[in-house]
């Protein structure tokens, strides 16, 4: 099919609006053919700034155990495996050999500066010494002692030799404290050792980089800004989609067009006029695309 003369159309009444409309400016030349238009990416730049609120990230003999008497439901060896990222800044936390229940907690709220009815996201790197440990829970819950834990996100996973990085991300329905638990509900078997790494709470739909706040507990959440170039998708996601590519001191308008029922990029020399709202053609103030065309 061959789009002659693509004309973007507005009514009169529309005009001040489609002039101040702001066309996205792109660095890498659309894709033009249908049959890769789908497929095609971009690189671009992207910046984003990770906040971790665990406090003391690479030290679990922070995190609170259960309590009953004189049993010493864990055992803690600090700094004791290599780390994902070589340092010997790795615990291995021990299950006791007799005694339920195992688990470990930690509290997030004010003074921590959560307390929002946003999505949160934890994270942690895991591995065990030998063998697998499948069936390994971890958890978000809400912590009210008056009406009971309630699950926000739940996560069963399986561990192995080999460090991996798990997460679970969930709403909690209040402002009240969340709390984090690694192994919990009779999922850390007896006499068992988790080498664990890396703890990281973040006020986020999705996991970010990790940010380390060490082994020592700092005042305050750590933040860090991350920069890098991200491959995403130059497909257009609309009909009548424009943006201007770039190329030194040269620019052109490309459109998106339905050919063969697949959106596709392809130049605009000009715009040519102004949709009458009486053609029954009803205008938008997004700017859309009308294309007389002939097979």
């Amino acid at each position: 099919m061959v789009i002659e003369n693509p004309i973007i159309s507005a009514s009169s009444i529309e005009r001040t609006k489609a002039r101040t409309v702001a066309i996205p400016i792109v660095y890498s030349l659309p894709v033009t053919d249908p049959v890769l238009v789908t497929s095609s990416t971009t690189s671009v730049f992207t910046e984003t700034t990770v906040i971790n609120y665990v406090l003391a990230s690479e030290n679990f003999l922070t995190w609170t155990v259960p309590s009953s008497g004189q049993i010493a439901f864990f055992t803690f060896s600090e700094n004791s495996v290599a780390s994902p990222i070589g340092t010997m800044t790795a615990d291995r936390v021990t299950s006791n050999p007799n005694y339920y229940p195992l688990y470990l907690r930690k509290y997030f709220g004010d003074p921590n500066g959560l307390g929002r009815v946003t999505p949160h996201t934890f994270s942690v790197y895991l591995k065990v010494p030998s063998a697998t440990l499948n069936g390994f829970k971890i958890s978000m819950k809400t912590s009210d002692l008056f009406a009971g834990e309630t699950i926000i996100s739940q996560s069963t996973v399986s561990l192995t030799t080999s460090w991996q990085r798990f997460s679970i991300t969930g709403t909690p329905p209040d402002e009240n404290k969340i709390m984090i638990e690694i192994g919990g509900e009779n999922s850390w078997p007896l006499n068992t050792a988790v080498d664990m790494w890396g703890a990281q709470l973040e006020e986020s739909p999705t996991m970010g980089p990790y940010v380390s706040t060490e082994n020592a507990s700092p005042a305050q959440p750590v933040s860090q800004t991350f920069t890098e170039f991200q491959e995403i998708s130059s497909a257009p996601a609309r009909e009548g989609q424009i943006v201007f590519y770039v190329n030194g001191s040269v620019g052109r308008t490309y459109v998106a067009v339905d050919i063969d029922g697949v959106i596709t990029w392809k130049p605009c020399i000009s715009i040519t006029g102004y949709l009458d709202p009486n053609t029954g053609l009803p205008p938008d103030s997004n700017i859309l695309l009308y294309s007389p065309s002939s097979g």
